[in-house]
């Protein structure tokens, strides 16, 4: 219905939108991807060091190292924010690594000057764009996403005082999501471990 649509999407501005979406304009539940170098003709092969088509596979580990490399085509990934990947400066003492590690705020606020300077509701865009890709169109690197960046909004403990309008409307906004996915999606198969429980209760 048109109100759960609104529900799901109304930090999703038009610029916002096209700041996100691929250059291509579509989104696929499968990235487009090219190998990084050309592997269909013996003489490629030869000149990169890989065994002829025909050759015994004796390994799994050979077998996955036959694959060639693939890379996305450009225009077609959809463009999230980059997450650091560390969750502390450069040079910091175990004191401080141990600190950012436990409280992202840190982490947090990089994406915010990288990516929304000035406009933190910025991110519950991108967040429910990330859920909106999942949910519709079955992106899974959409679904990491957001679970990424879930992860980061609710371990930043120190970020909800700077960012409370963005911390109140993401209470809203996690509500309607969390309407739309059963209770058991979350759980692990094999540890039985919930990603929601665990990440909500830091």
């Amino acid at each position: 219905t048109l109100k759960k649509w609104v529900s799901l999407s109304n930090f999703i501005s038009e610029a916002a939108a096209e700041e996100l979406q691929p250059e291509s304009g579509q989104i696929c539940a499968f990235a487009e991807v090219l190998p990084e170098a050309a592997g269909r003709h013996t003489r490629d092969r030869v000149g990169q060091r890989r065994p002829p088509l025909g050759a015994e596979c004796r390994s799994y580990a050979e077998g996955l190292a036959r694959l060639p490399r693939m890379r996305p085509r450009a225009g077609t990934q959809i463009r999230f924010s980059e997450l650091p990947r560390q969750a502390f400066p450069d040079g910091a003492t175990p004191e401080e690594i141990t600190r950012h590690s436990m409280d992202l705020s840190y982490a947090l606020q990089r994406v915010m000057e990288q990516r929304y300077p000035g406009r933190p509701l910025g991110l519950l865009a991108e967040l429910q764009f990330a859920f909106i890709c999942f949910l519709i169109g079955n992106v899974y690197d959409a679904f990491e996403h957001w679970k990424r960046l879930l992860n980061i909004l609710c371990r930043s403990e120190e970020a909800i005082g700077k960012y409370q309008d963005l911390y109140i409307n993401l209470i809203s906004v996690l509500y309607h999501q969390l309407s739309e996915i059963p209770a058991d999606f979350f759980v692990d198969i094999v540890s039985q471990d919930n990603f929601l429980t665990s990440t909500l209760q830091v």
